[in-house]
């Protein structure tokens, strides 16, 4: 079960979600209630966009079927459905990426070039759910 880190106002209803599934309320990320494990990893994090030349021949298809968008990260080891927080934001893992990236790289999706260009690599702290 996951629950909203912050609720929207203080007379709002606490809202609650199956392990797998996720939901973005403005700035709120969702984060683990008691019986779910978490494990901290320092990772080398990137940005990757929907064009031709950084994907494959269906850029806006993820490795697990589904449409890109905001908040879905990329990794080649963790399970699809898995949710980890990067930054103080959550995603989840739904694509992969080019198989010369190990278990310690995450590339996070963005539709801007920009954004995805300032990004850069990082190293940073990922905590991933399980």
């Amino acid at each position: 079960m996951w629950v909203l880190s912050q609720p929207l106002a203080a007379s709002a209803p606490k809202i609650e979600y199956g392990k797998n599934e996720m939901a973005m309320v403005g700035q709120n990320s969702l984060l683990p209630i008691a019986g779910i494990k978490e494990e901290m990893i320092l990772a080398t994090v990137t940005m990757y966009n929907n064009l031709s030349w950084q994907t494959d021949s269906t850029p806006n298809i993820t490795a697990s079927n589904s449409q890109v968008r905001e908040g879905i990260v990329a990794n080649n080891c963790l399970e699809f459905g898995t949710l980890v927080e990067i930054g103080g934001k959550t995603y989840i893992v739904e694509d992969r990426m080019n198989s010369k990236f190990g278990c310690g790289y995450f590339d996070i999706f963005s539709f801007s070039l920009e954004e995805a260009r300032e990004f850069g690599k990082k190293a940073m702290i990922v905590t991933v759910y399980n």
